[in-house]
């Protein structure tokens, strides 16, 4: 922190930035773990969700 603030990445290249930390966390939520757990068809969504 700096002057009470939290410190920024605004390249988002930081490996611990919050935007790497949520891709990392919602990587594992494939198309097959979404069906599975919502009942939802795997072809009903698109590819880049």
């Amino acid at each position: 922190m700096k002057d009470g603030y939290a410190l920024r990445d605004d390249t988002l290249q930081h490996p611990r930035c919050v935007w790497n930390l949520l891709k990392a966390h919602v990587s594992r939520y494939t198309p097959e773990v979404v069906e599975k757990y919502l009942r939802h068809p795997e072809g009903r969504f698109p590819e880049g969700m």
